[in-house]
């Protein structure tokens, strides 16, 4: 399921990749939380450029109807591995079951 576009993404030491995205979190089709652990599929015009798995969703404080969703990446990816502009999917849901959220 197709979700939205990357904006931006940033390294933090120990932490990993942290993608920032153009959708909302209350424009999800799910709970954001639901979301870690799942495998996201980045698109380039329609082909596929990366995959990788979830590992944590960024939730800023505070928290209002304008907060990005942000989430970061397993370990092994970097900023150049994922390109700003790419679509990205959840390709496989570890907890998220989207037809029922």
């Amino acid at each position: 399921m197709l979700i939205g576009r990357v904006l931006a993404t940033f390294e933090i030491t120990g932490r990993g990749l942290v993608v920032a995205t153009d959708i909302l979190l209350n424009e999800l089709p799910c709970n954001a939380q639901a979301i870690s652990g799942s495998q996201i599929e980045f698109r380039i015009h329609g082909v596929i450029n990366n995959v990788a798995t979830v590992h944590g969703v960024e939730m800023p404080t505070p928290l209002n109807d304008r907060t990005p969703f942000a989430f970061s990446l397993s370990s092994g990816i970097s900023k150049n591995d994922i390109r700003i502009g790419s679509e990205f999917a959840i390709i496989l849901q570890s907890k998220v079951d989207l037809r029922n959220s």
